[in-house]
């Protein structure tokens, strides 16, 4: 009867743990931002903030900060009814190029992420995802990565900032530390755009302060790229995904992009972070859209 009882009671140990430990490998979307607009709350489709005031999405309530170097202000939009439709988008204002020279950007607070997001990436208790999709409408190539953050010299390039020490990335002589996604240029000359995944400790102005630890195939100029990145802080292994389908985005939360490669990286990991951001380097008219920002964490 002594065995019996040890043997159901081992039984009922190991079924419990078993769904303990499904519980734990379950999957929690700790932040996501389609950029769509209500017409009920917004009937044109549209709200817009210039450069240096507040970005408010009608529908999540969520509200972003904009800031620019440029001379005339950026238009910041989050389209509704618009074509391209339920985006975020930075567009350049300006009668000359150097009108529309300047890096712009839209940012967030890691405090609006909800449970169980760490803002130390490192203290995260399972993988934490990220997904996002991004394109310029530029019909000729990117700054190359090496000269991609040079504000002040009209480079351009755009970034998806995952995580950042504050929101200081843009100022020249920053020490800002984070992780970020570049759509940079390819090829000597540049004949393709590509998608980078790297680090950078001292902000992103100035002349190779992004260091590269993956990089995707070369891609078409205007590809429309969907991009999805995962940390896993048990071995500090960083994972990038992407692809470009069609003439649209496709939400790479819900369909997963190509697998470019991984890689173990611990920079920056066990600093506390604070901002994430949307980063636009432009010198013309061209606009940089975003689309489908999202943040999982399994625990």
């Amino acid at each position: 009867m002594t065995k019996n009882f040890y043997k159901g009671f081992t039984k009922l140990f190991l079924s419990v743990l078993l769904v303990s430990g499904f519980s734990a490998f379950g999957q929690t979307t700790v932040y996501y931002d389609q950029f769509t607009t209500s017409t009920t709350d917004n009937p044109l489709g549209i709200t817009s903030a210039s450069a240096g005031s507040t970005l408010t999405n009608p529908v999540s309530g969520v509200s972003y900060s904009t800031a620019t170097s440029a001379t005339q202000l950026p238009a910041c939009k989050l389209n509704g009814n618009v074509s391209p439709t339920n985006q975020l988008i930075i567009t350049p204002v300006g009668a000359a190029t150097a009108d529309q020279k300047g890096a712009t950007t839209v940012s967030g607070v890691l405090s609006s992420f909800t449970a169980p997001y760490n803002t130390k990436l490192s203290s995260n208790g399972g993988l934490v995802s990220w997904t996002v999709n991004m394109r310029n409408s530029r019909s000729t190539g990117m700054t190359a990565i090496e000269n991609a953050f040079q504000t002040e010299v009209g480079s351009t390039t755009m970034a998806t900032i995952l995580c950042a020490s504050d929101n200081l990335a843009t100022t020249a002589g920053s020490s800002t530390k984070g992780w970020a996604l570049a759509l940079t240029g390819s090829g000597t000359p540049i004949s393709a755009n590509k998608i980078t995944l790297g680090h950078f400790s001292n902000g992103l102005n100035g002349v190779e302060l992004f260091t590269p630890i993956i990089t995707s195939p070369d891609m078409p100029y205007t590809s429309y790229f969907n991009i999805k990145v995962t940390y896993n802080p048990a071995n500090n292994t960083w994972t990038l995904y992407v692809n470009q389908v069609g003439t649209s985005f496709v939400n790479p939360k819900t369909t997963e992009p190509t697998l470019v490669g991984s890689v173990v990286n611990a920079t920056n990991t066990t600093v506390t972070m604070s901002h994430f951001m949307f980063l636009y380097n432009h010198s013309g008219s061209n606009n940089a859209q975003w689309d489908n920002f999202s943040a999982t964490v399994d625990a």
